[in-house]
């Protein structure tokens, strides 16, 4: 019994702890190409970035697949978007962190409000560019940092896609901000950083994993 109690309280620390390690696989979703060059200072300067192609880019979602460690079978998969243009994606360790940010908020509620697995390629692509601009514009100089320079026909129907979606941010985004719970940010050390849904369990799923528990113990000491 007391081994069974151990566990409830081990479990309950590990995965309601902001900021605890965990190994996450990412591997590419749906996509599509939108933008030509990035724009990362704001200063109107479109150079080539060395982390993008030179001709276009693409954008969209990631799959994720959490983990104990590398090794450990996956316990949790769910879908993740950039929060970070500095890097290149892909798998590591990382923390999980809870969202604090008002620009991360922000994030949030594009994907409560645009995300769905019926998504395409082009809707996703839209999202990611929505996110991108919520985080990095605020600190442009009136640069908008993802305007497709030259783009080809997918590249503008993503590009319109965010343009609907930040329209619809503006005019419907809540005055008091918005509850992100259902949302953590994965960051990795040299990797790109991704907004995702929460792997820890709400309240009610660990009480009932207790009960679970629980139950099992006293059934192990009837028989006993």
């Amino acid at each position: 019994m007391k081994k069974i109690l151990f566990l409830i309280i081990l479990f309950s620390i590990c995965f309601s702890s902001n900021g605890f390690a965990l190994y996450v696989d990412v591997s590419a979703g749906k996509w599509n190409h939108t933008f030509y060059n990035v724009d990362k200072n704001g200063d109107g300067n479109y150079d080539n970035d060395p982390n993008y192609n030179d001709t276009y880019s693409p954008a969209g979602n990631f799959n994720l697949e959490f983990k104990v460690d590398e090794n450990s079978p996956t316990y949790y998969s769910s879908y993740g978007f950039c929060v970070d243009i500095t890097v290149l994606a892909g798998s590591g360790s990382a923390l999980i962190n809870n969202i604090t940010t008002d620009s991360f908020k922000k994030s949030a509620w594009v994907l409560e409000n645009f995300w769905s697995t019926g998504n395409t390629g082009t809707q996703n692509a839209g999202i990611q560019l929505a996110i991108w601009d919520l985080i990095y514009a605020p600190t442009a100089t009136g640069f908008d940092p993802f305007v497709p320079l030259n783009t080809h026909n997918s590249g503008l129907a993503a590009f319109n896609e965010y343009t609907a979606i930040i329209a619809e941010f503006n005019a419907k985004y809540p005055a008091n901000g918005f509850d992100a719970s259902k949302y953590i940010i994965v960051n990795f050390d040299d990797k790109q950083d991704m907004i995702t849904t929460n792997p820890v369990p709400e309240p009610a799923t660990m009480a009932l994993f207790g009960i679970g528990l629980l139950g099992i113990a006293l059934v192990g000491r009837k028989r006993s």
